[in-house]
């Protein structure tokens, strides 16, 4: 699989005494999670069950359930979360609540915060390696079906006006010449977002419901913006996780083959996406009707696979900055 990192940091601890106490101590690290992790979801010789025998969802989970439900009334919406920060708009820092633990946001209260939908390079390559490892780990344990599937993509999105985006695939011939190979032509409408503050763990994240529908790429118009965009996608049935390099650009020419830029130009984005699998559409228009449906289902899976990966890259950072010390 591809590593867009060749360099690896510089190990500060070089004697075998001390390697050999930081290897123990991340080996009982990792046991011990393994070990908790395994026992609160296997352990079933005695069941703690709650009064009434039933199922009670936490609130973050009936909030998104609400939220998708109220969104997705178009087959063509997309919904994807997003790892970042939700930042007051006036002071442009990090929101804070006096709360301890994750709780989204009314969306009525949107109009004052904003999204950083990106994250730092020591986080993208700790995500990276890790999941990197996850497709490494379903090819050997997991049943075929169940297999992350990973792809690397390099893309070009040029942003139009009235919401208008045009994707072009970057492919690279016999010659090594790479051209670009038109995919698809969008409008894209914004429905609703749903933020989650999440002051556990290093970042927040987003939920996002649009509309994306066909149309007719533009004409002698020039883009408001563009974007070549190197993509690591990891896929699962129901979602699919893309960290992305994005290098911006301003004017009409975008090189083509990988050359190096300006680094302000250069940003980190971490999503995760509902797959077609999850028909999730159908699953809000039975929800709407009254019939039995998986919105929930749904809706727990998405928050499990956000909450592993932000509180996965919170205790990973933390440990690396205790060695650094």
């Amino acid at each position: 699989m591809y590593n867009p990192f060749e360099k690896q940091p510089v190990d500060r601890c070089q004697d075998s005494t001390c390697l050999k106490r930081r290897k123990t101590q991340s080996d009982k690290d990792e046991e011990q999670g393994n070990t908790e992790v395994a026992k609160a979801y296997n352990d079933t010789s005695s069941p703690i069950q709650n009064l009434f025998r039933v199922r009670v969802p936490d609130d973050s989970t009936l909030c998104l359930v609400e939220f998708l439900a109220r969104c997705v009334t178009n087959p063509n919406t997309e919904v994807e979360f997003k790892l970042g920060l939700v930042l007051e708009k006036a002071e442009s820092r990090r929101v804070f609540l006096p709360i301890a633990a994750e709780t989204p946001l009314s969306p009525e209260f949107n109009n004052k915060v904003r999204f950083q939908s990106q994250v730092d390079l020591a986080t993208f390559k700790l995500l990276n390696s890790c999941m990197n490892n996850r497709v490494e780990n379903s090819a050997k344990f997991d049943s075929k079906d169940q297999h992350i599937v990973y792809r690397r993509i390099q893309e070009i999105d040029r942003r139009y006006p009235d919401n208008i985006r045009q994707t072009s695939k970057l492919v690279k011939e016999n010659n090594g010449n790479i051209r670009e190979e038109k995919v698809c032509c969008i409008s894209k409408r914004r429905i609703d977002d749903l933020n989650f503050l999440s002051p556990r763990t290093t970042y927040d994240f987003r939920c996002s419901c649009s509309v994306e529908e066909p149309c007719s790429p533009p004409v002698n118009m020039k883009p408001i913006s563009q974007r070549k965009k190197n993509r690591l996608s990891y896929r699962d049935k129901f979602v699919q996780v893309d960290i992305t390099t994005v290098f911006s650009y301003e004017d009409d020419q975008i090189p083509l083959s990988e050359t190096t830029v300006d680094p302000s130009s250069l940003s980190y984005e971490v999503e995760l996406e509902v797959t077609p699998e999850a028909a999730l559409y159908d699953a809000c228009e039975k929800m709407r009707l009254g019939q039995q449906n998986r919105v929930f289902d749904i809706a727990q899976c998405l928050l499990d696979n956000m909450r592993y990966i932000t509180r996965l890259l919170t205790r990973k950072t933390n440990h690396l900055s205790e060695e650094g010390k």
